[in-house]
């Protein structure tokens, strides 16, 4: 991930954001870094569209879940 796009991302934090991109390219790790800046300032909600790898409810499913308290990790979000 380009420093500048992560440094912008965490000065504007938009109101929606969607990650795409090839496997092993850092989505995961950009998306846990931004929520748990995020979530230390506020109530933050995300979705969980990677049926292939869930970290949100079972596997094959979309699912989402709210950070009411900073991000901890995937199994603490309800």
């Amino acid at each position: 991930m380009d420093a500048d796009l992560r440094e912008r991302l965490r000065q504007r934090r938009p109101s929606c954001l969607l990650v795409l991109g090839a496997s092993d390219t850092g989505k995961t790790t950009l998306i846990e870094e931004l929520l748990a800046e995020w979530s230390a300032e506020g109530l933050v909600a995300v979705v969980d569209c990677d049926v292939g790898q869930s970290h949100l409810g079972p596997p094959t499913t979309m699912a989402w879940g709210l950070l009411e308290r900073p991000f901890r990790g995937w199994r603490h979000i309800t």
